[in-house]
């Protein structure tokens, strides 16, 4: 029989109990009123924040400052990550915007010169970074990783891809444990047509962090290329698994679909993205050829005029529409189509050998130039823009490449007015370094 307590023993606790609840209970509430009171909540609140952010998770970090902020509006350290935010995103004019609201709330300005430094290095603009990158690694904080993302990209940005790789290096063998260096590595080899290269980077990213999501449909793409649609289709797959809003994955099995030879299967997924986003080009482009295929012309000529609106300058895309037309029977407008077609791959197949020049010397400002503005007629005029900003890296004052800047935001700000103030800030710059060239050329000569 198991051994009964005696009275004396459950009076004493039954006694203690109501006194033990009474400490809990107490505890409890000094905790919530350090939490409200003591900025203990706004406290954990960027604890979170912090976390999150290291994660990768934007739209959580978010969340957890716009708590902060509610807790207390004017938390320096919330603006700052907010800039960071959306530095990440590429949004740098919001990001300006919270970098100035972090100094108007206190925050140091050594850390708001930081989060400066990174956006200049983000977005290519090397002139303005590069001379503080050393003073950056050697104090970096707890920015480390951030500092090398973000330099990485500038000079991946301005295709100096010996000091992207160098940085890299050093990032990969400081934090071995990191992803990201590797998911840079395989990209930069992925732009260099080394696919089987590229694979291996993609696969070292993953085996650190098999939930990384940025690295499944990288590995998808190149996989792809190398004709292994299987492995291809399930690396898509596991992207959606971890992203189920991942349209670029989803475009990725209509690929291995149409590779595997399932078209049937391809076009249910391509008319899933379109619904949600009409306009992604790479969705655009596979519904228009499965069309072609099934002889569906009308629906094909349809898709590819939307992609030639959006990216009117890229000869294989006029060249789908052409194809389209002529096949509906509307030869007349598809004879211009090809004209344009053959005269921009005529100028494309140059881009290798002038990109190859580049790598060799970065600055070949003629290459650079040559390359911007076959790219922003011909080819793709974000890689076209990037090319002649890269000049500017070189040469503030390079007329040509400030002049070609110019046309071009000035023609797109006609159809999109939020590129109105980029327009003007390239034209000011034009002008500015025709005047002072001007001047140059009418001074007097010295005796």
């Amino acid at each position: 029989m198991p051994k009964q307590r005696s009275k004396s023993a459950d009076d004493q606790l039954s006694g203690s109990r109501p006194k033990r609840y009474l400490v809990y209970a107490t505890v409890v509430i000094a905790a919530v009123v350090w939490l409200w009171f003591g900025g203990g909540a706004a406290g954990f609140a960027l604890m979170q924040a912090r976390s999150a952010l290291g994660g990768r998770d934007l739209d959580a970090s978010l969340e957890w400052i716009e708590i902060v902020d509610w807790l207390d509006a004017r938390n320096a350290e919330a603006a700052l990550l907010k800039a960071r935010i959306s530095r990440r995103k590429g949004e740098l004019g919001q990001a300006r915007e919270w970098l100035q609201k972090a100094l108007d709330r206190g925050c140091p300005q050594k850390d708001v010169r930081r989060e400066q430094t990174l956006a200049f290095a983000q977005a290519g603009q090397m002139r303005e970074a590069e001379p503080q990158l050393r003073a950056l690694l050697l104090d970096p904080g707890d920015d480390a990783q951030e500092i090398c993302e973000a330099f990485a990209s500038g000079y991946y940005l301005n295709h100096e891809l010996k000091k992207a790789a160098a940085l890299i290096d050093s990032w990969a063998a400081d934090f071995p444990e990191d992803p990201q260096p590797w998911l840079f590595r395989g990209r930069i080899q992925k732009s260099q047509h080394e696919p089987k290269l590229a694979e291996s980077a993609f696969r070292e990213a993953l085996k650190r962090d098999p939930n990384f999501v940025d690295a499944w449909p990288e590995l998808g793409e190149v996989l792809i290329e190398l004709l292994r649609p299987e492995e291809a289709l399930a690396a898509f797959q596991r992207c959606l698994e971890l992203d189920p809003n991942h349209d670029n994955a989803r475009v990725g099995i209509a690929a291995a679909f149409v590779v595997l030879g399932k078209p049937e299967k391809a076009l249910p997924e391509l008319n899933r993205v379109l619904k949600n986003r009409p306009h992604l080009h790479t969705a655009l482009l596979q519904r228009g050829k499965l069309h072609m295929e099934s002889a569906r012309y009308d629906e094909a000529v349809m898709d590819f005029r939307v992609l030639c609106q959006l990216a009117q300058g890229v000869p294989g895309h006029r060249y789908q529409l052409a194809m389209a037309l002529r096949s509906a029977g509307q030869v007349e407008e598809a004879r211009g189509h090809f004209e344009f077609a053959e005269k921009g791959r005529t100028a494309i197949r140059a881009v290798d050998m002038v990109t190859l020049r580049v790598s060799e010397n970065p600055k070949d400002l003629k290459a650079r130039f040559e390359l911007g503005t076959t790219l922003l007629e011909y080819g793709d005029p974000t890689q076209g823009v990037a090319w002649l900003r890269g000049i500017l890296e070189y040469d503030p004052q390079h007329r040509e490449a400030l002049k070609a800047l110019t046309l071009y935001y000035e023609d797109r700000s006609k159809k999109e007015p939020g590129f109105t103030e980029v327009a003007e800030h390239f034209r000011s710059k034009y002008d500015l370094a025709s005047a002072t060239a001007s001047g140059k050329n009418t001074a007097p000569v010295a005796d």
